[in-house]
């Protein structure tokens, strides 16, 4: 196992949204309605919004038809944010690092940029069942989140044999719209994961494919032990070439297949790969 507690937290990482955010507390994204601070949106006139604070006697002076304005601001808000993350039995897989390793270092900055940007966070952790579930909706990030996320995502067992739990906790989040961030290695059927993404629809969802275990020609050759991590079931095969490119044109199959699901749902995913790069993510989250 990679060793985490020596890695710094501040991994620095930024979410833009592509929305407005519906709140009335003060944060640092773009929200709907008028504000008397913020970023300057331009002029409105004083009898569609009567405050006499945000009078501007230059722009009424100029005005021909001897018209009062007042200075429109884009308020501020925060946002909730979701960690949804899988720690099934496969996550275990991974060469050189686990899935869940490379999970952990996600969900680490994710949650230092939630405390930075003064959002709510709030994280499950998802088997067969919620495995645990950490601060309710609404409630802010606090300068221990993304070490406490951390800590509990270092021990956990991760020995379910499904991740049915990611669709319940998906149908516990909050109404209004929130930031999710789905972190999983999607090995279930289409079926399940359109069952999970459904109840996601009113949220901007963000995808995390994680894959990083990778198989290559050379060392599929010969008699070996495929296994399977979750259900424990393992299979004696003697990979021959034509075998492994059937198996490798499955997986490039699965993979259109659940991107066009993605797709579907107006989701963008993103496949970290072997390691976790924040830019990276950063840029996709700014592109999709």
């Amino acid at each position: 196992m990679i060793d985490l507690e020596r890695e710094t937290i501040a991994v620095d990482l930024t979410y833009p949204l592509r929305w407005r955010v519906n709140s009335i507390l003060y944060g640092t994204h773009s929200a709907t309605g008028h504000s008397d601070s913020g970023n300057f949106k331009g002029f409105q006139p004083f009898s569609r919004h009567p405050d006499i604070r945000r009078l501007d006697l230059r722009r009424s002076l100029r005005d021909p038809f001897a018209q009062w304005w007042v200075k429109d601001y884009e308020p501020r808000a925060p946002v909730q944010i979701y960690l949804l993350v899988d720690i099934s039995a496969s996550m275990q897989a991974g060469q050189g690092q686990r899935q869940l390793d490379l999970a952990t270092r996600i969900c680490t900055a994710v949650a230092h940029a939630a405390y930075r940007n003064g959002d709510a966070l709030s994280f499950f952790a998802c088997g067969s069942d919620i495995e645990f579930q950490s601060a309710a909706s609404n409630q802010r990030a606090t300068a221990s989140s993304a070490r406490m996320i951390r800590s509990w995502l270092l021990k956990a067992s991760a020995q379910a044999q499904n991740a049915n739990g990611l669709a319940l906790a998906a149908r516990r989040l909050k109404h209004s719209r929130s930031l999710v961030f789905l972190l999983s290695d999607f090995m279930f059927s289409l079926e399940q994961c359109r069952q999970l993404l459904d109840p996601l629809r009113r949220h901007d969802v963000v995808p995390i494919v994680l894959d990083t275990y990778q198989l290559n020609a050379r060392s599929a050759w010969g008699l070996s032990t495929w296994y399977d991590a979750e259900t424990g079931q393992s299979k004696l095969l003697f990979m021959r070439p034509s075998l492994f490119k059937r198996w490798h044109a499955q997986q490039q199959q699965r993979e259109q297949e659940i991107n066009q699901l993605f797709h579907r749902f107006g989701m963008s995913p993103f496949r970290p790969g072997e390691s976790f790069n924040a830019q990276l993510l950063a840029r996709h989250l700014m592109e999709r």
